[in-house]
């Protein structure tokens, strides 16, 4: 049973007692000693999207001459055959150390609210502390969920520690409901920035964003490490070159209320209604997982033979599923504009035609100067029309070696080692 009020008085306790620890019960490293703790929301065996960026800090660590732990919430796992292939790509799997959530249930009326909980970050800011663990040099918090960041701060102020915040999505700026946003959130955001030694977006439009409306944090902290794809997978996907009736596009990702079908769907329906050869060739994939709204619109399309709906699958799975298809589907919603989906690079590294439906930004000008497909904007039915046609006559000619090039910098193990160096110019400062 809990009590909101007794709840409330433990998490300003628990407060009080990690801000102390902060201030008095210093543990300080050797700057130079190259040791680093990742701090984050979801790690495997989970296997979601926000996963794959801060465990390939973690799996190319050694690699790199960095002693690496991280650390993330012990939440519920979807797909354990996912998360295990994952698991299994780590050489030491006592480095990665899953934290239980908070039980505390305070009141609302009397505790801040703060993306992702404050109750949670400063469970797992004090479970770490527990461990005792080497002492760290840096320490990388990886958002959202946001109190990721409170957390790496105050162990950093209790280590001494550099304090890196790597922002994965925008915080109080993001467009989309997934990240709680309030007037204290854009205030400790505002402060944490001020506080740390480097902030790493993914895109530039991003980093610029932040510039406009946290003009408080010195040019020079702020730095674009994109994201990528694991190259190693490229090896164990099994390329089929199976042939069939129909001409397959495939869109693999989630599909939440930032990428809702709505609109594709629509003009899908129509197209179909109005040409019956396309009717006869083409079929759309939908694979991975999808809100309750996606999966609505899609049960109700009117022309179900056309579209093939297909749940979660692993990383080899769905690269499989990939390489079997004629050409992917990118569908970008409104907010998009300045986000690359991380699906873009998969895309990209198994070379086949793109077909980028949506707000117009930062990802398709990629698809676009790379020659990798087509990109077309919400209500242009007749560039759809011309350009799905295009693509089922074949008559789309991809620049691979075009696509090589600029690929190639993009591999999540080139990305690591470039966060490295970046963490050695900061600890040898």
């Amino acid at each position: 049973m809990h009590i909101p009020l007794l709840d409330t008085i433990k998490v300003y306790f628990g407060f009080l007692v990690l801000f102390l620890k902060s201030c008095f019960f210093v543990t300080k490293t050797t700057q130079k000693q190259k040791r680093l703790f990742v701090v984050t929301t979801h790690l495997p065996p989970n296997s979601g999207g926000g996963v794959f960026r801060p465990f390939s800090f973690l799996k190319n660590a050694k690699s790199n001459g960095w002693g690496c732990h991280a650390f993330c919430f012990d939440h519920r796992v979807d797909n354990i055959k996912a998360g295990e292939y994952l698991l299994n790509q780590l050489e030491d799997k006592r480095v990665l150390h899953r934290i239980k959530l908070s039980e505390l249930k305070p009141s609302w009326k009397l505790t801040p609210r703060i993306d992702g909980g404050l109750v949670n970050s400063l469970k797992m800011a004090n479970s770490i502390l527990k461990l005792g663990l080497e002492v760290p040099s840096v320490i990388l918090a990886s958002g959202p969920q946001f109190n990721s960041f409170i957390t790496g701060y105050f162990l950093a102020r209790t280590f001494r520690a550099k304090l890196v915040l790597d922002y994965r999505d925008e915080w109080s700026l993001c467009p989309f409901e997934w990240v709680e946003k309030s007037k204290f959130d854009q205030i400790v955001e505002r402060y944490l920035c001020s506080k740390a030694d480097k902030i790493i977006f993914t895109t530039q439009s991003h980093l610029q964003n932040h510039q406009s409306h946290f003009g408080n944090v010195a040019i020079d902290k702020r730095i674009v490490l994109a994201n990528g794809y694991d190259e190693s997978d490229l090896a164990s996907c099994m390329v089929s070159n199976t042939e069939n009736n129909y001409f397959t596009l495939s869109f693999i990702g989630v599909l939440g209320d930032h990428s809702l079908p709505k609109e594709f769907i629509s003009a899908l329906g129509v197209l179909l209604e109005s040409n019956p050869q396309l009717k006869k060739v083409l079929r759309v994939q939908f694979i991975g997982n999808k809100s309750a709204q996606a999966e609505s619109i899609l049960n109700n399309f009117k022309f179900q033979k056309n579209i093939k709906i297909i749940g979660h699958v692993t990383k080899i799975e769905a690269l499989n599923l990939m390489s079997e298809s004629d050409a992917l589907l990118v569908l970008a919603g409104k907010g998009m504009k300045d986000y690359i989906p991380g699906k873009l690079f998969d895309y990209l590294s198994l070379k086949k035609p793109i077909l980028y439906f949506g707000e117009q930004g930062e990802a398709s000008a990629i698809v676009d100067s790379l020659e990798a497909g087509f990109s077309i904007s919400d209500g242009d039915l007749q560039g759809l029309a011309d350009c799905l046609n295009k693509l089922v006559q074949k008559e789309l000619v991809i620049n691979e070696a075009k696509i090589d090039k600029w690929i190639i910098n993009y591999t999540r193990s080139h990305l690591a080692d470039l966060l490295y160096k970046e963490l050695n110019d900061l600890i040898e400062k």
